[in-house]
Formats: C-alpha cells, structure tokens, sequence
C-alpha cells in the first residue's frame, strides 16, 4: 500500500473532515494523506509478457497489443488509420484538425492573394 500527499487545508476547511491522519508544524495548515492499494492481481496472459494490471479491463485493453486487433478507427474520408487505444485516435483526430484548419487558413490567403492579382491586373 502506498501514500500520497493531498493538498494543503486550513482549520477552517478541516472542521468538516473527520478521522484523517494529518501532521503539520502549522496548527493553522493540516497536510491530508491518503492511502491506495497498489496491488495488480492481473497478469497478462499472453506467453513472454509479464505485464500486470490493478483490474481486468486494464488488462482487457492492453490485450489488443498483442492481437494486432485494432477497433478505433478513424471516419474522416481516405484516411484509413486504426487504433488500438481511444486516446490514440483521440490525438490523431486533433492532429488531423489542426492540420484541416491550418489548411483552410492558406486556402483563405490564397484567395485574398488570387483576388488581389485580379485587381492590379497582374
């Protein structure tokens, strides 16, 4: 089991909490600490990884490492990428919206530079 430091209170916010171990050398400013179990009970069963999770699903996610099984895909049109993650379609898809935007702001500015040319007849 380990411990971590949550944040610093005042008395004041500490008149609401009960039972909680605290140490300062302020008596006005109580440092809370809490406790999580750090055990992971869940060992990966695919044969040379020893990759262990604190629950099933965790491990669930991780399986599809080892499958080459890639369930979220991306729907822009012609891109054909596939994830084994949310969170790694999730930053392909802010990747790819900054890159649609920074695309729209050139086509803008070529076409106040088009129109431009257009005025001065060149």
């Amino acid at each position: 089991m380990r411990c971590k430091t949550s944040r610093i209170i005042t008395l004041n916010d500490f008149s609401s909490i009960a039972n909680l171990a605290y140490s300062s050398e302020n008596p006005q400013k109580i440092t809370i600490f809490y406790c999580f179990n750090s055990d992971k009970p869940f060992t990966c069963t695919h044969p040379g990884c020893d990759r262990k999770f604190a629950n099933s699903s965790d491990r669930k996610k991780h399986m599809h490492v080892h499958t080459n099984d890639k369930p979220y895909e991306c729907k822009i049109n012609g891109c054909r990428k596939s994830y084994t993650h949310p969170s790694s379609l999730r930053k392909h898809l802010k990747k790819s919206e900054k890159n649609w935007i920074l695309l729209l702001i050139n086509l803008v500015k070529c076409d106040i530079l088009f129109a431009c040319l257009l005025l001065l007849n060149l």
